[in-house]
């Protein structure tokens, strides 16, 4: 299961749309949580390109104009919902998950900022849970910490700790520890940091699944980082590996193909001959892409790395005047980085568009969702 504070779906934001989509891409969760999605209904085709095919359920509560929004997503492969209570600050989502054939019910919520609101959000959630004695999961942005050291340059307010933690010891909820970091929101001036995002799950949910575990992942276009939620004997298979329309076009792949093709294998089979075949255009066509086109790509991915090493950094210790600078001067660069490599494709696709005529009009699209 993974959770995201989106802060809007991004239709008219593509890089922040594609990052997001090769996220679920790469991660495979059966259920998607989002938060503030600042939308009124999303859109289907929103959903279903994020999702990567047509073979999903949802359900949604509508934002109050550009405020909030809550937006639930699932396999019904593995999660069949029968029943869907909405209140101010959440959803919830009764079915049953298939592989196990247990009850269980999936709460998704983005918690208020007012004191008022707080207080009637817990006793909505005890209101729900007092109903039904089956398997809870609970999850998303609570907007709440539970302790002074899940704050750093942030106000700390004890009572409203002290009834977040009440309300879990109430509810005999289990906090699952996150990996990966401390926070989970980082303020875009990189100085205020939060854990307001976190998976609570019932005992019973932890006996079935007692291999869970959570992580948080790097964020991107957003101030909240995705988290994740899985149990440690899934297995999600080989990665697949995908040719770009781009390497094609580009004049040195053809003879880069042609050489890995007609490269000698030692199979006498003719499945193992083709198999291992492929392999060698697969291994050429990657050892030449990341040394020639695809040096914009490994330059995006160094400076991700050096902005994801920075926010590490801030987390332990008060930065610098001038290492804020240079905190902030690697992240403008980045997103500069990528805005470049975005105009390429767009760039491509128009000249293609131009040669082949108005019957190939969706091929920018195309190009866009592919990478």
């Amino acid at each position: 299961m993974l959770s995201f504070n989106i802060r809007g779906l991004g239709k008219n934001d593509k890089i922040k749309f594609n990052w997001f989509k090769n996220l679920i891409f790469r991660e495979k969760p059966a259920v998607i949580a989002l938060q503030e999605t600042k939308c009124r209904k999303p859109p289907e085709f929103w959903i279903e390109k994020i999702w990567g095919s047509d073979d999903y359920n949802y359900a949604v509560k509508n934002s109050s104009g550009l405020s909030g929004g809550i937006l639930a997503v699932w396999d019904p492969n593995f999660f069949c919902a029968n029943c869907v209570v909405e209140r101010d600050s959440f959803i919830a989502i009764k079915g049953n998950w298939k592989c196990a054939g247990t009850e269980l019910i999936i709460v998704n919520v983005y918690g208020p900022h007012t004191d008022d609101l707080k207080k009637k959000m817990w006793d909505d959630l005890r209101d729900v849970m007092s109903y039904d004695n089956a398997m809870w999961v609970i999850l998303g942005d609570f907007n709440e910490v539970r302790s002074k050291s899940e704050r750093k340059n942030t106000i700390f307010l004890e009572h409203r700790a002290k009834r977040f933690n009440s309300f879990i010891k109430d509810s005999n909820l289990i906090d699952i520890p996150l990996g990966g970091r401390n926070y989970t929101r980082i303020s875009t001036n990189g100085v205020e940091f939060s854990k307001l995002d976190r998976f609570l799950v019932s005992e019973i949910f932890l006996q079935q699944w007692p291999n869970t575990h959570a992580m948080v992942l790097n964020k991107k276009h957003t101030d909240h980082c995705p988290i994740i939620l899985k149990d440690g004997n899934v297995d999600f298979g080989p990665k697949p590996t995908k040719v770009f329309d781009e390497w094609l076009n580009h004049k040195e792949a053809p003879e880069i193909i042609k050489a890995a093709w007609t490269k000698e294998v030692k199979s006498s089979n003719p499945d193992c001959t083709f198999r291992d075949k492929m392999k060698n255009v697969k291994t050429e066509l990657h050892k030449w892409y990341s040394t020639s086109p695809g040096k914009l790509k490994a330059e995006i991915e160094e400076l991700s790395e050096v902005v994801d090493d920075w926010e590490i950094r801030a987390e332990s210790e008060d930065l610098s005047e001038a290492q804020l600078k240079e905190w902030m001067d690697s992240r403008d660069l980045l997103h500069k980085k990528e805005n470049t490599q975005l105009e390429m494709l767009k760039q491509k696709a128009r000249v293609k568009w131009d040669l082949e005529g108005s019957e190939n009009n969706k091929f920018f699209h195309s190009m866009i969702r592919r990478r």
